[in-house]
C-alpha cells in the first residue's frame, strides 16, 4: 500500500524503509534511556508542549513559512514540539519558549537531520512569539 512517508515526504510502499527513515531510526535509537528521554514523559513537558502548540496556533511554523518540504501552508496534521537545541546538548533550555517550535512530522525530521538550520528555526520562533505578544495573549494581567 502506498503512503506518504513522514520521514522523507515522498510517497512509497508503506513497509519500505527509505534512507531518511533509516537515519531517523538510528538517531532515535541512541536517545533511549537518557535523561532527555525520561523528561519527555513528565507533566512539565506535557504542559509546555501544549503551551507552545497554542502559541504557534497548532500549525507547523515551517509549513506556514513555505519552507522546503511543505505540502500545505496551514498544516495542522501530525504536529509535535521540537527542541531547536536538543536537550542532550543543553538541558537548561528544555522548557525555554525560545528553544521550542511546533512542526509537522516531515519538517521535524528535516530539522533533526540539519536540513533546516537552527537559525531559521529561531527566526520562525521569534516571529511567532512577537505575533503572540502583539495579540495580547502573552501578557499576564494581575
Amino acid at each position: 500500500m502506498l503512503k506518504s512517508c513522514k520521514y522523507c515526504g515522498r510517497i512509497h510502499e508503506e513497509k519500505e524503509v527509505c534512507e531518511a527513515k533509516d537515519k531517523a531510526s538510528k538517531r532515535w535509537g541512541i536517545r533511549r534511556n537518557t535523561k532527555a528521554f525520561s523528561f519527555r514523559k513528565t507533566n512539565d513537558w506535557t504542559l509546555k508542549s501544549r503551551e507552545i502548540r497554542d502559541r504557534d496556533k497548532y500549525c507547523c511554523l515551517c509549513c506556514k513559512a513555505m519552507l522546503i518540504g511543505t505540502t500545505r501552508q496551514l498544516n495542522t496534521y501530525d504536529l509535535s514540539v521540537h527542541h531547536i537545541v536538543p536537550i542532550e546538548e543543553d538541558y537548561q533550555l528544555r522548557l525555554s519558549n525560545e528553544n521550542l517550535i511546533t512542526l509537522c512530522a516531515v519538517h521535524h525530521e528535516m530539522c533533526e537531520a540539519g536540513e533546516i538550520t537552527r537559525d531559521n528555526q529561531r527566526q520562525l520562533v521569534r516571529e511567532s512569539i512577537e505575533k503572540f505578544n502583539a495579540e495580547g495573549r502573552g501578557v499576564v494581567v494581575v
